[in-house]
């Protein structure tokens, strides 16, 4: 059956390539009239030739006149849908391009504003109490002190006694010379010391002295009790016996009292030594 359309559509076929060539062949002559372009011709047999233009006239309008085949009496044309399909599309036509408008841009969160902090009121506070000034009563002499007194107080201790000068014999009526010495730990400049000398030959007066005494203390409340001084101190007496025999001579009495400001000495002690000697 295809053999058969294509037979029947040859005569129709040949009769619009016939009106095609003539109406091109017109549109062409009209055209070339104004240009110097190069140009395509198609003869009535079909063949196509190319010529140059001579003449440069300006180009003119083209009309382009497209004419559709006569129908022929007693010719029955049936057309294949697949290739009407095809000729009907054009390949070069524009399709139009669809583009889609950007979303907006969702707007950017608010930032908060912060809320300060309720500042607290400034605290004003008492001013603190004033302690009346403490009176240092350590080796003072400030009366409020109270009485005077050594803090600690020394112990209890022995005099040091040395025999510097004891005789053992003697002559009677001749005079012979004791001397010891003894360390007051208050000091040399100590006051108040009493020394008694005792003798047992009845021909000798006994004696007794004590010094004198600057009893104005200004000291008070507690004091630091002086360091104890090592320092010697003499003491000597001359005797004449006058009674043959054996006799006792004894030394003795207070060390100092009080110390050179007339306060009372925190070493006061007494000591006694007892000496032999022989009268002829």
């Amino acid at each position: 059956m295809l053999s058969q359309r294509w037979r029947a559509s040859v005569p129709v076929v040949a009769a619009v390539a016939v009106v095609a060539a003539l109406s091109l062949l017109t549109v062409t002559v009209m055209s070339n009239i104004g240009g110097d372009d190069e140009r395509s011709f198609v003869d009535v047999d079909g063949s196509t030739s190319t010529t140059e233009a001579t003449r440069r006239v300006p180009p003119r309008p083209t009309t382009t006149t497209t004419s559709e085949a006569p129908e022929v009496l007693g010719e029955t044309t049936e057309r294949d849908p697949d290739v009407d399909a095809d000729a009907d599309a054009d390949p070069d036509a524009d399709t139009p391009v669809t583009t889609a408008a950007p979303a907006p841009a969702a707007p950017a969160p608010a930032t908060p504003t912060p809320t300060p902090a309720p500042t607290a009121p400034p605290t004003t506070s008492a001013p603190a109490p004033t302690a009346p000034p403490t009176t240092v009563c350590r080796n003072s002499t400030d009366p409020s002190c109270g009485d005077f007194s050594w803090d600690p107080q020394p112990g209890d201790y022995d005099v040091e006694v040395y025999a510097v000068s004891t005789p053992v014999t003697a002559t009677a009526g001749e005079p012979v010379t004791f001397a010891v010495d003894y360390i007051d730990p208050a000091g040399p400049d100590a006051e108040g010391a009493c020394l008694n000398w005792f003798v047992t030959d009845p021909a000798v007066v006994n004696t007794s002295s004590c010094e004198v005494l600057a009893t104005a203390c200004d000291r008070t409340g507690p004091h630091d009790p002086p360091a104890p001084s090592r320092e010697r101190i003499s003491l000597q007496r001359t005797i004449v016996f006058e009674t043959p025999g054996e006799h006792e001579v004894t030394i003795g009495g207070n060390i100092a009292t009080h110390l050179a400001d007339g306060c009372e000495s925190p070493y006061t002690n007494s000591f006694s030594r007892t000496f032999i000697i022989v009268v002829s």
